[in-house]
């Protein structure tokens, strides 16, 4: 029994990565656009309100040049540094400005991965 089991007792209820990509709460940008994995070495995802941004209106279909865009500007275009695992950035989609964040965490297997979100988002 390791330590934090130990004092909380067992989990109530745990959510996976694998879990959120499966519902479409997360859209996988690493598998879905292998060209971003040119910009980073770890697995990166959006949540889906940022893939809902990214949607053209009339088509509902996203160019893959606006996905490199988002993860190209992830990392060249810091507005701040939250902490050491957060990133703040502009992008523009569709002639708008849009401010999102980066950020790293454990997946599944405690190995890190990127979450692109809105600004707001947790």
């Amino acid at each position: 029994m390791n330590a934090m089991t130990e004092l909380f007792g067992d989990a109530i209820y745990t959510y996976s990565r694998k879990q959120a990509l499966e519902d479409g709460v997360l859209v996988d940008l690493s598998t879905n656009y292998p060209e971003t994995t040119s910009l980073y070495k770890y697995p990166v995802a959006c949540t889906a309100e940022v893939w809902s941004d990214l949607l053209a209106p009339k088509t509902r279909t996203v160019d893959p040049g606006v996905i490199w865009d988002l993860v190209w500007m992830s990392r060249s275009n810091v507005v701040s540094r939250l902490d050491p695992t957060t990133i703040l950035f502009d992008v523009l989609v569709r002639g708008r400005k849009r401010r999102y964040k980066v950020v790293c965490g454990p997946n599944d297997d405690a190995s890190p991965c990127l979450t692109i979100m809105q600004e707001g988002q947790d």
